[in-house]
């Protein structure tokens, strides 16, 4: 009978720690850089674009959001996390609205490809308390020649991480307008 009272406390006991350790890890929030909708759209011809890749630098191949000081010092942006890889986010951005405006970003394809692009996401974040966006670009023509590249770089004085979406939306924006000329 005290072995069944005995074993029955170390269940409540382990119980009561079990709730305590669920409760006290903090709630993670998720987001994603993609915030707009996709539009009705028809289009009789599509521009096909070879699509060379959405890189990031190595800082970037997680799924944290990582605020950058003046100083160097990187920390992440308290308990908020991307839904996915930031690459993986802005290609996804990069073929759906590419649609929209007739636009096909295709790794391998059977048509005539115009032009190759490659994306580079060089900073995606927070540099002290101001959201900021970096793409590097290469626009090539159909024989590799490189016609095009440059840095988009967006950010804003101070905000959150939906400035930061915003961010990341107006970068995708005016990559493809340079793409579609």
């Amino acid at each position: 009978m005290r072995q069944i009272i005995l074993f029955l406390n170390l269940i409540l006991f382990f119980g009561c720690v079990d709730v305590k350790i669920k409760s006290e890890i903090p709630k993670k929030t998720y987001y994603d850089l993609d915030t707009t909708g996709l539009k009705n759209s028809t289009c009789s011809n599509f521009n096909i674009v070879g699509l060379g890749g959405v890189l990031a630098v190595t800082s970037l191949n997680n799924k944290n959001i990582l605020h950058k000081k003046s100083s160097g010092e990187i920390s992440t942006y308290g308990d908020v996390q991307w839904v996915d890889h930031p690459k993986d986010m802005i290609q996804s951005m990069l073929i759906k609205q590419g649609y929209e405006r007739c636009i096909s970003f295709e790794r391998s394809s059977m048509g005539k490809v115009k032009k190759f692009v490659t994306l580079e996401i060089l900073f995606l974040g927070f540099l002290d308390s101001s959201p900021n966006v970096e793409f590097a670009y290469k626009i090539a023509d159909d024989r590799l020649n490189v016609i095009a590249m440059g840095v988009i770089k967006k950010s804003k004085e101070n905000g959150e991480v939906s400035d930061l979406q915003k961010l990341a939306q107006e970068g995708v924006n005016e990559f493809l307008e340079l793409v579609s000329r």
